[in-house]
């Protein structure tokens, strides 16, 4: 089985597209018609092109369903929040492009063998995740650059590749043991997904201080996380400087604590510290992803698909997208690769 991370390719093709093409640019956006049918063909050949790598008829299409929320926005409501900034911002209008890339997953939904996955606020990674920890008699395959994913080779049956890297990878890459990778991946959090360092915003700056007590404010740094988004607001508007102190707390020093068996002692050293321990746990670890998400995984999962692929030919020929159907795999039974 192969479990496709579907917004890496579609990212892959639309950056991978325009960027080759001499694309018009019209108040601060490209006019994308010309790349529309180009980057639909990548996408679909894609997949093709990744079934007969892995000669694999069993491909699952997991995808982001996060445009009304993301269920870890619950939890930290900065996860992932400056990515749709800097999509608004970019020359690309992923808005337009988006609409034509639904088309193509509810054709490979409606019209073909491949297993398309999708669930309301929740991420590819929560698909694939879930079908991990689920399918334990079959050989998996995550085709995924997300490094999240690594937590599932705590199962001998799954297996990542990177198609960045075009190799497979594994936490052996990072850290002696999972447990140790995964442990300093919660503390160092993860700058791609906006989730902090769990030492980030654990200390007020000396400025910061003063102005409290000036004002006759007494918050410790605990009391301060806990209050409402928009009483910190209003706070630090009125304040207009660093409210944080940067802690020097990085990668060599969280490895060095590793290495000694201190760094249970380091958590455990600022409440602070335990609460956005917890925090990134939440926001990283399978564990966490909530039932009902998993449940509708497995329900999409276990929908019986037919091999035709009458309908998505004619899809392809409907869409000025012919050339394609001459990269179709063979649908028929064949022989697994010896992935291990």
């Amino acid at each position: 089985m192969i479990l496709v991370d579907f917004s890496g390719l579609i990212f892959k093709n639309v950056f991978g597209i325009t960027k080759s093409m001499e694309l018009p640019l019209v108040d601060g956006k490209y006019i994308i018609d010309d790349a529309i049918t180009p980057i639909k063909n990548f996408i679909i050949n894609d997949i093709f092109d990744i079934q007969k790598q892995f000669n694999d008829n069993n491909i699952v299409i997991c995808i982001d369903d996060t445009y009304k929320g993301s269920w870890r926005a619950q939890i930290y409501k900065p996860y992932k929040s400056h990515r749709k900034v800097s999509r608004d911002d970019n020359p690309i209008p992923f808005d337009i492009i988006f609409n034509h890339v639904h088309e193509i997953i509810d054709a490979f939904d409606k019209f073909t063998p491949y297993k398309v996955i999708k669930v309301p606020t929740a991420e590819a990674d929560d698909c694939i995740l879930t079908l991990c920890e689920t399918i334990r008699n079959e050989d998996i395959v995550i085709y995924s650059s997300d490094k999240d994913m690594l937590q599932m080779q705590k199962y001998n049956n799954v297996r990542q590749y990177s198609p960045l890297l075009k190799k497979y990878i594994t936490y052996k890459d990072k850290s002696e043991t999972l447990n140790e990778w995964l442990v300093e991946h919660i503390v160092l959090g993860d700058n791609a997904d906006e989730v902090p360092k769990i030492f980030s915003e654990t200390q007020f700056t000396p400025e910061f201080i003063k102005y409290l007590n000036d004002n006759q404010l007494n918050y410790t740094p605990s009391s301060y996380h806990a209050l409402a988004v928009d009483d910190k607001l209003k706070i630090e508007n009125n304040f207009n400087g660093s409210v944080w102190k940067t802690n020097r707390i990085g990668k060599k020093t969280v490895e060095k604590h590793i290495q000694q068996g201190t760094l249970k002692d380091l958590i455990k050293s600022n409440e602070l510290y335990v609460k956005n321990f917890e925090r990134n746990k939440k926001l990283i670890l399978a564990d966490y992803i909530p039932q009902s998400i998993k449940d509708q995984c497995l329900k999409q999962y276990n929908t019986i698909k037919s091999d035709d692929m009458s309908l998505f030919i004619k899809y392809l020929e409907d869409n000025n997208m012919r050339s394609i159907q001459f990269n179709i795999p063979n649908f028929t039974p064949i022989a697994k690769l010896d992935l291990w």
